[in-house]
């Protein structure tokens, strides 16, 4: 006779549910602490575009000056929390963003 047995790594449409809903709370509490993160720093370096263009005109203005503070190998490091902060709204899983749609 045929037997119900479970395989490990099935789950029941309970669990998967339960699953889900834990990930999207999760999620949610995770993007709205991200929210806070810059919420103490000043306007002009709150948003990646501001940090950008005042990168580009320090680079147009003081060229030298930019090359001699290694910028060319600094940028990714000043760069890297506000793209962290674009992809914690990234899912992959559960929306339909694309990684073209991003910022950056």
């Amino acid at each position: 006779m045929y037997s119900l047995q479970r395989i490990e790594g099935e789950s029941s449409s309970e669990e998967s549910e339960s699953e889900e809903r834990a990930y999207k709370s999760g999620r949610q509490e995770i993007l709205q602490t991200a929210e806070r993160v810059f919420g103490d720093a000043s306007e002009e370096y709150s948003q990646l575009r501001n940090v950008k263009q005042r990168l580009e005109t320090w680079k147009r203005d003081y060229g030298a000056a930019y090359h001699d503070a290694y910028m060319s190998l600094s940028a990714p490091a000043i760069f890297a929390p506000y793209v962290r902060l674009e992809l914690l709204h990234w899912d992959p899983l559960y929306g339909s963003a694309g990684l073209d749609t991003m910022q950056w």
